[in-house]
């Protein structure tokens, strides 16, 4: 199952996030950015979902933008959630490098669709590939 990065610092929307999307891909919840960009280099995810307002010294704007500056994580799908209301969402994801976002609140069941559009449906995520046997 692909790997899924949640980024937020309220832990209520970490939940959320995770419960949308546990049954179809292995979710990783991470309060900070700065923690999120080294697990992310030891362990690329497929994607991330990343709050823009994060306390600290890097918030998502940055993180997004590390993650585009970083060769070894070009591939993943970045996916921005804020509570700040955009006139023009595409936009905002053009201007931050993101692939997607979602204001907040948020629909879980429209995130999991959209996971699903990028990844595959729910039986092409949800069922690991079965290992080839040899026989000698």
């Amino acid at each position: 199952m692909k790997k899924i990065l949640v980024v937020d610092d309220c832990p209520n929307v970490r939940r959320l996030v995770g419960l949308a999307l546990e049954d179809r891909f292995v979710v990783e919840q991470i309060p900070n950015a700065h923690a999120a960009y080294e697990a992310m280099l030891e362990d690329p995810p497929a994607a991330i979902v990343l709050d823009v307002m994060l306390p600290g010294l890097m918030d998502g704007l940055e993180l997004c933008d590390r993650i585009r500056a970083e060769a070894s994580l070009q591939d993943v799908h970045v996916v921005l959630m804020t509570g700040h209301a955009r006139a023009d969402g595409s936009a905002f994801e053009r201007a931050s490098g993101a692939d997607a976002c979602f204001l907040k609140p948020f629909s879980p069941t429209a995130l999991r669709e959209h996971f699903e559009s990028v990844f595959g449906g729910p039986q092409d995520a949800a069922v690991p590939a079965t290992p080839a046997t040899h026989s000698a």
